[in-house]
C-alpha cells in the first residue's frame, strides 16, 4: 500500500507545470507548486485557436467554480487571463493582449493548490476571432443582419465597400457578434466588409448582397406607364421619369405613374445625382421601349446603381460619320484613332462619361453600304464608360420625309432624341435641333435630306418642364448637333460674333435663365469657342463647337503618308474636348488625337508656304486645272516674313498670345479670310493633282476663327511663341525659321 501511494504522488509530481520562474531550489519549487488533478470535465481545446485580444472567450466544461484562475503557459512563462464569469457549463475569460501570434500555449486552470491542463493550442491573433461572414447576405435595406465573431467592441462600425464606402448603423454588440442595419446605399452584387475601430479600418472579408424589393405597382386611373425606380433593395424617392412629353417624380415607394399617350413609344429616367444606369455596349440603359398599345397600362422599371460623381470627367466628340466607305475604311480609322485613344485613356477611369454630339452615322450610305445606326452603335461596344448621344442631321432615316418619322430609327436603336441627367452638381441636357424635311424621301428612295435648324413644340415644352426642376445656380451643359452662334468677321483685330441662328432663339431664352451654361455642338467640322455672354463672378454662357472626329470626312489620311494626319478643314487635328468637373467648378481643354495634351497650336512660316505653292510638284499640277487655278492665289494677301498661328481652341478675351522675336514683342492680330495651308496640302492639292475635283463641302475653311498673324523683321529669325489659356496653362514653341511646310502636325 505504501508503495502504491508513493508511486501515485511521484506520478503527480511529474505532471506539474514547468513554467514557474526558477528562482529557488528544486525542492522548494516542488513544495510550492499546486497539485495537478482532474476537477474539470468535458473541455475540448482545439489544436489551433483564433483569439481577439481583450475580448471575451468562453471555455465550455463542467466543474468550474468561482475563484478559478486561468493561465496561458509557454515554457517558463505564464500569462493570466482575467476571469469575468463562471457558470455550470463554462468559464468566460478575457483574452490577454500579451499572447503571441503563432505561439503554442497550454491553457491551465488553477484552484487553490490544484491545477489542471485543459489543453494545448496554437494561437492565431485576429482583430475579430472566429469570424463568420455568410457567402450571401439576403434581405432588404434597413433590415438587421448579424455578423458573428469574437472581439467586437461597443463603438465598432461595419463598412460596406462597393462603388463607394458606406458605414452601417450598429444596433447591437455582444460577445458573439455584431448586429447592424443594412445600409440604404448598398446594391446587389459583391461587397467587401471592413471593420472601423478608433478611426482605423480593418479588412474582414467578402460576401454577395442579394437584396429583396417588391416591384409590384398598383394601377392608377389614366396611367398607361408605371414603374419603380430603385437601387439594390431600396426605392429611390423624388426621381424624375419622362415619356418625352410628361415629367413626373417617384413617390416614397419609388413608384411613378405617367398618363402617357406613348407618342415616343418609350420612357426614360432623368438620372439623379449620385447614381448611374447599367452600361451595355458603351450605352447607358436609362430608357426602355413601350411594348403595349397606347391605351394599355404597362410597367417599366429602372434599376440604378450608386455612383459618387461630384467629381467627374466628360469627353465630348462629334461627327464620326461612320458609313463603311473610304480607304482606309472610316470605321477602321475611327477604331485606330479616336476610339482607341478614348478606350486606352479612360476605360479604367470610373469617373468618365462620354457625350456624342451627332452625325455618328451617314444617312446617304445607310442603305447603299448596309451601314446605319445599328452598325455604328457596335463601335462603342468595348467602352466601359457610358456614352450619351444626341442626333445629328445625318442620323435621320433618309427614306422618311418627316421629322418625327425620320427620328424613329434613332429611338429604336439609340434611345430618346432628347433627355437629361444629373451628374454630380451639373445638369446635362441632350437635344435634337434638326427639323428634318427630306423632300422626296419615301420607302426605298433616299430624299434630298434637307432640314432646318430648330426644335419642335413638343421638345420645347418638355425642355421648359425639365428646366423648371433645376435651380438657376446649377451649371447646365447642353449637347446638340448644330451650332447656335458663329463668327462673322474681324473688327479691330478681334473676331465679331453673329447673333443666335434662326430656330434656336426659344431654346436660348430658356437657357439664359441659368448663370452657367455650356453649349456643346458639332456639325461644322471645325473648332470654335464663342462667349455668348459673360460677367465675371456672375454668369458665363459659352458655346464649344467641337471639331469633327472624322476631320475631313476621313479623307486626309489617304493623302498624307507617312504622317497620315486626320485633319479638319480649319486645320484642327481631329479630337475631342475634355471637361473636368469638381462640384460646380468646370475646366476644359481640347485634345487632338495622337498628340500630347500640350499641343494646342501650329505656326506656319508663310514665306515657306508661298514657296510650296510655287515649287511643289503636286501644287503646280493641281493649280493647272481651270477649276482650281484660283487657289494658286490663296496667300497673295500675306506679306513677306509673316507667320500664321492656328490656335485650335482659342477663346477670345480669355486666352493670350505672345510672340517674341529676340527681345521684341510682336503685334498679334486676328486674321480673316485665310485658309489653313496644312489642310490644303492634306486634301485639296493632292486630290486635284491626282485628277479628282475636291468635294466642295470638304475644302479648306476660308474664314477660320482662330488664326492669328505676326509680321517679323527677318525671314530667318527665331520666334518664341507662348499661348496661355484661361486656366493658366502655357503652350510654347520655339519656331526656328525657315520652317518648311509638311504634312505633319508640329
Amino acid at each position: 500500500m505504501y508503495f502504491f501511494i508513493k508511486l501515485f504522488f511521484t506520478s503527480l509530481l511529474a505532471l506539474l507545470p514547468l513554467s514557474v520562474t526558477l528562482s529557488c531550489s528544486k525542492a522548494t519549487q516542488e513544495e510550492s507548486q499546486p497539485l495537478s488533478s482532474r476537477f474539470i470535465t468535458g473541455v475540448i481545446i482545439p489544436i489551433g485557436s483564433e483569439f481577439s485580444p481583450n475580448s471575451e472567450y468562453l471555455i465550455l466544461g463542467k466543474g468550474f467554480e468561482q475563484g478559478d484562475k486561468v493561465f496561458f503557459e509557454q515554457d517558463t512563462h505564464k500569462i493570466e487571463a482575467k476571469v469575468v464569469g463562471v457558470t455550470a457549463t463554462g468559464i468566460t475569460i478575457i483574452i490577454p493582449a500579451l499572447l503571441k501570434e503563432g505561439a503554442q500555449y497550454k491553457i491551465v486552470v488553477y484552484r487553490n493548490q490544484n491545477s489542471q491542463i485543459l489543453g494545448t493550442t496554437i494561437v492565431s491573433i485576429k482583430i475579430i476571432a472566429n469570424l463568420v461572414i455568410p457567402g450571401e447576405i439576403r434581405g432588404a435595406c434597413g433590415d438587421e443582419i448579424s455578423i458573428f465573431g469574437n472581439g467586437f467592441a461597443e463603438d465598432d462600425t461595419i463598412i460596406f465597400v462597393q462603388h463607394t464606402e458606406v458605414e452601417a448603423v450598429t444596433t447591437h454588440v455582444s460577445t458573439s457578434g455584431i448586429t447592424i442595419s443594412l445600409p440604404q446605399e448598398v446594391d446587389n452584387g459583391s461587397v467587401t466588409l471592413k471593420l472601423k475601430r478608433a478611426g482605423t479600418a480593418y479588412h474582414l472579408g467578402e460576401s454577395t448582397l442579394l437584396l429583396t424589393f417588391s416591384l409590384t405597382v398598383a394601377d392608377k386611373s389614366g396611367a398607361t406607364i408605371k414603374g419603380v425606380v430603385y437601387s439594390g433593395g431600396r426605392p429611390l424617392v423624388g426621381v424624375s421619369v419622362s415619356d418625352g412629353d410628361l415629367i413626373t417624380q417617384t413617390d416614397a415607394n419609388g413608384h411613378y405613374w405617367l398618363n402617357s399617350a406613348k407618342r415616343n413609344n418609350l420612357a426614360f429616367v432623368i438620372l439623379p445625382s449620385g447614381f448611374e444606369a447599367i452600361i451595355t455596349e458603351g450605352l447607358p440603359q436609362f430608357w426602355a421601349h413601350c411594348t403595349q398599345g397606347a391605351t394599355v397600362s404597362e410597367q417599366i422599371n429602372f434599376a440604378l446603381s450608386p455612383k459618387e460623381n461630384d467629381r467627374h470627367t466628360v469627353v465630348a466628340f462629334t461627327d464620326a460619320h461612320l458609313a463603311n466607305r473610304n480607304s482606309p475604311l472610316d470605321y477602321v480609322q475611327f477604331r485606330n484613332g479616336i476610339f482607341n485613344e478614348l478606350k486606352e485613356t479612360y476605360n479604367n477611369d470610373n469617373r468618365v462619361i462620354g457625350l456624342n454630339l451627332g452625325d455618328f452615322s451617314w444617312d446617304l450610305y445607310w442603305y447603299s453600304n448596309n451601314y446605319a445606326l445599328k452598325e455604328a452603335k457596335k463601335e462603342l461596344a468595348t467602352l466601359t464608360f457610358p456614352v450619351f448621344s444626341a442626333m445629328g442631321n445625318h442620323d435621320n432615316d433618309p427614306y422618311m420625309a418627316n421629322d418625327f418619322e425620320g427620328e424613329n430609327s434613332w429611338r429604336n436603336i439609340m434611345g430618346p432624341v432628347y433627355y437629361s441627367m444629373n451628374i454630380g452638381q451639373v445638369h446635362y441636357i441632350m437635344l435634337d435641333n434638326i427639323l428634318w424635311t427630306n423632300t422626296g424621301g419615301s420607302q426605298g428612295t433616299v430624299g434630298s435630306r434637307n432640314y432646318a435648324t430648330g426644335v419642335d413644340g413638343y421638345q420645347l415644352e418638355w425642355l421648359k418642364k425639365d428646366l423648371a426642376l433645376v435651380d438657376a445656380h446649377t451649371p447646365v451643359i447642353v449637347g446638340f448637333h448644330i451650332p447656335v452662334i458663329t463668327y462673322g468677321g474681324v473688327n479691330g483685330g478681334q473676331y465679331v460674333k453673329n447673333s443666335v441662328v434662326a430656330g434656336m432663339s426659344s431654346v436660348m431664352t430658356e437657357l439664359r435663365k441659368f448663370n452657367t451654361v455650356h453649349i456643346l455642338t458639332g456639325h461644322s467640322h471645325d473648332n470654335r469657342n464663342i462667349t455668348i455672354d459673360y460677367q465675371q463672378g456672375a454668369f458665363e454662357r459659352r458655346e464649344h463647337n467641337i471639331v469633327a472626329a472624322s476631320g475631313t470626312w476621313w479623307w486626309t489620311n489617304r493623302y498624307t503618308p507617312p504622317n497620315n494626319v486626320n485633319i479638319a478643314p480649319d486645320g484642327t487635328p481631329s479630337g475631342y474636348k475634355v471637361f473636368e468637373v469638381e462640384g460646380k467648378n468646370i475646366k476644359w481643354h481640347y485634345k487632338a488625337v495622337g498628340q500630347p495634351r500640350e499641343k494646342q497650336f501650329m505656326a506656319f512660316d508663310m514665306n515657306e508656304v508661298k514657296r510650296y505653292w510655287t515649287t511643289n510638284t503636286d501644287a503646280i499640277r493641281a493649280f493647272a486645272y481651270t477649276d482650281f487655278s484660283e487657289r494658286a492665289n490663296d496667300y497673295n494677301h500675306i506679306g513677306e516674313n509673316e507667320v500664321l498661328i492656328n490656335v485650335w481652341a482659342f477663346e477670345q478675351d480669355f486666352w493670350k498670345i505672345s510672340v517674341k522675336e529676340g527681345n521684341t514683342e510682336l503685334l498679334v492680330e486676328a486674321i480673316w479670310g485665310t485658309r489653313c495651308p496644312l489642310h490644303t496640302i492634306s486634301y485639296e492639292i493632292p486630290r486635284r493633282a491626282a485628277g479628282s475635283a475636291p468635294t466642295s463641302s470638304f475644302i479648306s475653311t476660308l474664314n477660320v476663327t482662330h488664326f492669328y498673324r505676326v509680321k517679323t523683321s527677318s525671314a530667318t529669325s527665331t520666334l518664341e511663341i507662348t499661348i496661355e489659356d484661361r486656366f493658366g496653362n502655357l503652350y510654347k514653341e520655339t519656331m526656328r525659321r525657315p520652317k518648311p511646310l509638311t504634312t505633319k502636325i508640329e
